[in-house]
Formats: structure tokens, sequence, C-alpha cells
């Protein structure tokens, strides 16, 4: 049997890892903004009502939750070209289909529809996806 002394240093030995783990997850992914659109008919629309929130790409790690009703939007605003991936995961048939280093030109804005989670969310409904620069703003459009 453990005593008490030994039983509270590992206690403490867990908090700590478990915290600069869940650090460590927070530092290193970035959880982009959902948007739900208005429409067709939202009654009165004010200010911003109708903003799109972009958040930076990150290098390491972006994550966002899909429903399936969404639809994601890159822009790059580098005068240079830079890229994204999308990270898929294995479908019931265990195919991956990882859409990679996919080039987005100076001022050029792509989308990509999530009408399904299949084959692109996590168990718990977390796609993952990465940019080669912060210049990259992405938006994630829910409908």
């Amino acid at each position: 049997m453990m005593n008490d002394r030994r039983l509270r240093t590992l206690l403490r030995s867990f908090v700590l890892v478990s915290m600069v783990i869940a650090i460590s997850y927070g530092v290193w992914a970035t959880q982009v903004t959902v948007t739900t659109i208005k429409g067709p008919y939202p009654g009165t629309v004010s200010a911003n009502d109708l903003d799109v929130t972009l958040t930076a790409a990150h290098a390491t790690d972006a994550t966002f939750t899909i429903t399936g009703k969404e639809i994601l939007i890159a822009v790059n605003l580098n005068a240079a070209t830079k890229e994204i991936s999308l990270y898929s995961v294995a479908d019931n048939y265990g195919r991956k289909a990882d859409i990679t280093t996919y080039g987005i030109g100076p001022d050029e804005m792509v989308a990509f529809k999530f009408s399904n989670t299949v084959g692109w969310a996590t168990s718990d409904q977390i796609v993952h996806a990465s940019g080669t620069s912060t210049d990259i703003k992405l938006g994630l459009i829910r409908y």
C-alpha cells in the first residue's frame, strides 16, 4: 500500500503533466471561429450582422467543429502564393483523402463545403487544417 506522502507526490505529478498537456494544446492549436449566416428572411440587419470572422491560419494546427453544414473559406493576404492543408480521417472503409499543400495565390479566396462529416471530422466532430502563413485567414460559415 502506498504511503500518503508518495500518493500526494504522484497526484501532484499527474496534475502537473495534465496542465502541461492542456497548455500545450491551447498554444499549438488555433480554434477557427464559426460564423452562422443569416437568411433568407433575416428581419432587421444591424451593423456587423453579416460579417464573417476570420482567423489566422496556424502552421501546426487550426481546428474547427463541423456538423455537416459548413463552408470553410481561406483568403491569402500575402503577395506570394501560400498553401493550406485539410486533414481527413479514415472513413468506414479506411479511406483518407487529405488535401495537402493546396496553393492559394495572392489575394485569392478558396472555399470547401463540408456537407458531410464522414471522412473529415474526428469522433468529436473536429477537423484539422494548417497553413504555411498567418497571412492566410480562415473563416468557417455555418448555414
